[in-house]
Parts: C-alpha cells; structure tokens; sequence
C-alpha cells in the first residue's frame, strides 16, 4: 500500500475555512495542545517553575553558553589530541630508526671487533716471524764474525810465514766474491749490521784465497 498523505485544511488546498470551520478550529486547538504539553514538558525538565522563570531562564542561557564554551574547549582539547597523537607516532618513528641505526652500530661494532682480533692475532705472527728473522741474522752476523776472526789469524799466519821466508806481497785490490754477495743478500733486511764488516770479510776470504793458492804452489 502507498503511503497515505493527510490533507492539510488551507486555501491551497481549494478549501474554505468556511466550510469546514469546526473541523478547523479543531485541529488548530489540537496543535495547540500538543504545544502546550511540550512547553509543560520542556518546562518541567528543566524545572522552570514559579515566579523565577526569568531567573531560572537566565541560568538556562548560562548553562547553554557554558555548554557552547565547553564544546569548543572539547574541540580545541580533541585537536590537541590529535597533533599528540601525531607527534607520538613521528616519535615512534624516530625510535624505530635510531633502534636500527643502534643495532647497525652494534653489527658495525662487533665486524671490527673481530677484525681487530684478526688483526691482532696477524701482528703476533709478524712479530713472531721477526723475532725469529732477527734471531737468524744474529747468528749469521756472529758466524761472519767468527770467519772474519778466523781469516784474520790466517792472514797473520801467512803474513809471519812470508816475512820468515823474505817475501814481500802486496794483496791487490779486494773484489766482493759470490759468497760475500751471497751472504750480503741473506743479511739485506737486518737494517742493524754494518756493511763495512762485509766489505772487510770480502778482503779476508780473497787474501784467505791467495794464501791457500800460494801454499800450494810453495809445496809443489
């Protein structure tokens, strides 16, 4: 069923008051009624009786300008709630990217921190091996210096045994042999030794030399 439309009692409706003047009268003191049962209502919800009324009337328009104010500080309290809770979020943000940038720093921290023990752990080694190379030059240093004093004696000896005999030699002028090159390059990286001790081992080993070849040449 559609829906059922009352007709209003108006001159638009092409009807005369006139002629329907109880029925009009009727329905206008039926509005008027339910009016008046709402402002009794109203009235006596808000308690708003008595001789007062303009009082009471004046704490009404009180109580609802308080209440426009109160609406505005709930906006302007909601707004600020809204930036807080905007400037939390860009908070937790931050958090989170300085909480990875920390853990970052921490990998970072713990990659060196084992590199350093690598590194560490390869200076021991190196020191080790120097240790150990510095031990050998020494050794091979004190060697040439037994040989160089050993040669020395032998030169000695040769030099009585020629004055003894009346001859005169003069030794020429001493060339580095292999042996000594040999030697110079196993003691190259010892920055400590001196080269005029191989320089003058190179001069006994070549008069060594001659003297044996002179030996030799004397017995034959």
């Amino acid at each position: 069923m559609g829906r059922k439309y009352t007709k209003k009692i108006t001159r638009a409706a092409n009807i005369d008051p006139y002629e329907n003047l109880a029925k009009f009268y009727e329905r206008q003191v039926g509005f008027l009624e339910r009016e008046k049962k709402r402002v009794i209502k109203f009235f006596n919800n808000n308690n708003i009786q008595g001789d007062n009324l303009s009082d009471k009337l004046a704490r009404l328009q009180i109580l609802i300008d308080e209440g426009e104010t109160n609406r505005a500080r709930i906006e302007e309290l909601s707004n600020s709630l809204y930036k807080r809770d905007t400037e939390i979020e860009t908070l937790k943000d931050t958090i989170k990217h300085l909480t990875k940038e920390r853990d970052d720093y921490k990998n970072r921290c713990n990659i060196l921190e084992v590199e350093n023990k690598k590194v560490n752990q390869k200076i021991e080694e190196m020191n080790v091996d120097a240790e150990r190379t510095e031990r050998l030059h020494k050794q091979a240093i004190e060697r040439a210096r037994t040989n160089n004093r050993n040669l020395y004696e032998q030169q000695l000896a040769y030099s009585r045994q020629l004055t003894n005999q009346g001859l005169v030699r003069t030794a020429p002028v001493l060339q580095r042999t292999e042996s000594v090159l040999n030697l110079e390059s196993e003691l190259e990286p010892l920055p400590a030794y001196r080269r005029e001790e191989i320089e003058l081992l190179g001069r006994f080993l070549y008069i060594s030399d001659e003297a044996n070849k002179t030996t030799e040449n004397n017995e034959k």
